[in-house]
């Protein structure tokens, strides 16, 4: 999967996110606000410590207007999966931002970029890319 360049007018941010709105919206907020390379690192900090593993994203904001991001772990059932049923779906991870004044988009970027930093000593890794699912969806 690729990532785009800085200066394409539509930046595809994909790696080991699975291509959604939600990604296209923190890849276009990061190179809209001249932090893509940013963005970037982090991707390649997941990608280096999850092989296999596809990331689902999800934006959205809660009745409040607080910032929601939601999180989904796509773990492969076959060696070269092609379709949604190829994938073990692990239950949603839902974190919610404090903060009003903070787009959606702009949480997201924040939650990738918390993602990425020290991944072997990150909970937030953990719990989305390396904890086992209890139950799956």
């Amino acid at each position: 999967m690729q990532v785009g360049n800085i200066n394409n007018t539509n930046p595809q941010f994909k790696a080991k996110f699975l291509d959604t709105p939600a990604i296209k919206q923190v890849a276009e907020w990061a190179r809209d606000n001249g932090r893509y390379k940013e963005l970037n690192n982090a991707r390649k900090q997941i990608d280096f410590s999850a092989v296999k593993l596809r990331i689902h994203m999800d934006l959205a904001t809660n009745i409040e207007g607080y910032p929601i991001a939601i999180f989904r772990r796509y773990f492969p059932r076959i060696i070269n999966p092609v379709y949604e049923k190829d994938y073990i779906i692990s239950k949603p991870i839902v974190y919610t931002g404090k903060n009003k004044t903070v787009s959606a988009a702009e949480y997201g970027f924040n939650k990738i970029l918390q993602m990425g930093h020290y991944v072997t000593r990150n909970k937030m890794f953990k719990d989305i890319v390396r904890s086992t699912p209890l139950e799956v969806v």
